[in-house]
């Protein structure tokens, strides 16, 4: 205490320098130098502050399958922001076709440093995925491409903990017929831009496109299980190359 107040009295503050505590005013040009570094410093840490947000929620970006943009590979996948195709039931409402989202993996060429090896890691990921293929859709596509489609979870969990910059996973509509061919002949089918080319799809591909409510058909689900099983055993017992049948309400006629 006593050193501290030997050092109080040896200084000296002019009194037209010394604020109205007593305390030292600093004024002019090493005013103006303070006022200057601090206002740089405040820029900085600001700039530091934006490009590590960016950078985080870049981070974020890409370690979770968000809602996608249209798949840029001509028309192989439809993207989730399409209307969903009207359903397609039998005469007792069970599901012919409907739609499922799907997720597939998009690779942009300009932001994976290495392609080869990138798909090298991916085959390592991800059992059963078909090198020869993405490499042909890699090829004869522009700057992005859809190299896997219907991925499960776990398998979009294997991509991401790969860290691959350039991947991207869509969500995207794709039409389904959980009866397979059962109604194939009469169903038909849809092609990659989502519109019917055959049968009912073809026929009433308006009408499905508009996603206005299912549309229901005359057949019957439990009828045509049962008459395809008797169909296959006809055919094995008789050695038969093909077969068909109709089958009849005996009320009414009713085919």
């Amino acid at each position: 205490m006593i050193a501290r107040e030997e050092i109080r009295r040896r200084v000296h503050v002019p009194a037209d320098m010394a604020g109205a505590n007593g305390q030292p005013v600093i004024t002019g040009r090493v005013n103006h130098a303070i006022e200057l570094g601090r206002n740089r410093i405040i820029i900085v840490a600001g700039l530091f502050l934006l490009i590590f947000g960016a950078i985080a929620g870049r981070i974020v970006d890409l370690s979770l399958p968000g809602e996608v943009e249209f798949a840029r590979d001509g028309g192989m996948h439809r993207a989730l922001g399409t209307i969903p195709r009207a359903e397609i039931t039998d005469r007792n409402g069970q599901v012919i076709a409907t739609n499922l989202i799907v997720a597939a993996l998009e690779l942009d060429k300009r932001e994976v440093p290495d392609v080869a090896a990138a798909l090298d890691r991916i085959v390592n990921a991800l059992p059963g995925f078909d090198r020869h293929r993405a490499e042909r859709v890699i090829n004869h596509s522009g700057r992005y491409a859809v190299i896997a489609d219907r991925l499960s979870p776990w398998q979009q969990q294997q991509i991401n903990e790969l860290g691959i910059p350039g991947l991207r996973f869509h969500r995207q509509l794709e039409r389904v017929y959980p009866s397979k061919e059962l109604f194939s002949h009469v169903v038909g089918y849809t092609g990659d831009n989502y519109r019917g080319l055959s049968g009912v799809e073809k026929s009433y591909d308006d009408l499905l496109a508009a996603g206005e409510g299912p549309l229901r058909l005359s057949l019957d689900l439990r009828v045509q299980h049962a008459l395809h099983d008797e169909l296959r055993n006809s055919m094995a017992y008789f050695s038969a190359v093909a077969a068909s049948g109709v089958v009849l309400d005996v009320r009414n006629g009713e085919v």
